[in-house]
């Protein structure tokens, strides 16, 4: 679970596991548990468990970010995009607002200094505003905001739009980088229990996971499967329609994966929705997904094709 390639492990820290400070307070972070079949025989067997630490993607190049969206708002070509001086202090406080305690509520104006830019700049321009969000998502006030229909859920969604994570022909003609930033935004948002219990089940959500299974780019397929990995954690075992629909995807992925660590991601959380779940157990069955061979997809990288694992 820990393995990545080395240029993504230097870049990137997956399964950080989730400390105090990221976690709502009276209501601990703790993916849901088979408790309520004990006599199943994943659990009676007392089987080793699986791996359960929620992934999220995090780095310290918060600097870096601002710097490239002021860039961003000066350039010509990017002509309406241009901050105003009240939102450029709003950007250079989002550097001391990460430096705080995780429990201090996100200011208003950073809030809606990330709802307007998701909503008025074009994804081509939205890499480092995207990333810079995804560490304040981090933070248990701000990740409540962009999880409520009342706050910014409505500017997650518009992402996920933007940069074509709701069709799989759409995200294929994308900037690869900015489709990788949301997917580890969307990751992240899973760091608070009562978010990742709603966004497991969020139509909008798995779709943008699936799509991005079968896209060229071995990160974003990797992160494509982070998402699901996180949603298998928190699902529910009653919501059968919703599993079956990821691990049919997932299965499907799995078997054309040429790469090792994208695959893998799959394989565990194919393993996470059918823990304790006899319906999803048979539904693999019936799919012959235990007696597959090994990948289809070529191992080698297509000429000129470009990695983005240093994201």
């Amino acid at each position: 679970q820990s393995q990545t390639s080395g240029q993504y492990q230097r870049r990137v820290r997956w399964g950080k596991k989730v400390t105090q400070d990221e976690q709502e307070v009276k209501e601990p972070l703790a993916p849901s548990k088979p408790v309520e079949d004990v006599d199943h025989i994943h659990f009676s067997l007392g089987l080793p468990s699986i791996q359960s630490k929620t992934l999220l993607s995090e780095d310290e190049k918060t600097d870096q970010y601002v710097r490239l969206i002021r860039g961003a708002s000066k350039k010509k070509s990017n002509s309406g995009y241009e901050l105003t001086a009240e939102e450029l202090s709003t950007l250079d406080s989002i550097a001391d607002h990460l430096k705080t305690d995780k429990s201090k509520p996100t200011p208003s104006e950073i809030l809606e200094f990330f709802d307007r830019l998701i909503n008025e700049w074009s994804p081509e321009t939205l890499f480092s505003v995207i990333a810079l969000m995804r560490l304040v998502v981090l933070r248990p006030h701000a990740n409540s905001y962009f999880a409520s229909d009342d706050g910014g859920l409505s500017s997650l969604y518009t992402l996920i739009m933007k940069v074509g994570l709701s069709d799989e022909e759409t995200v294929a003609k994308k900037c690869a980088p900015v489709c990788l930033m949301t997917l580890c935004l969307i990751s992240n948002m899973f760091c608070v229990n009562s978010t990742a219990l709603q966004l497991c089940i969020d139509e909008c959500v798995i779709v943008a996971a699936i799509c991005a299974l079968s896209q060229n780019s071995v990160s974003v397929r990797l992160m494509g499967a982070t998402v699901l990995y996180n949603c298998a954690l928190f699902l529910p075992k009653t919501s059968e329609d919703v599993a079956s629909q990821i691990v049919c995807a997932l299965q499907e992925c799995s078997e054309e994966e040429g790469d090792k660590i994208p695959r893998l991601r799959m394989l565990l959380a194919i393993l996470q929705v059918c823990y304790c779940n006899t319906t999803i157990t048979q539904l693999l069955k019936s799919l012959e997904f235990f007696t597959v061979k090994g990948p289809r997809r070529s191992c080698c990288k297509p000429k000129n094709q470009k990695s983005h694992c240093r994201y």
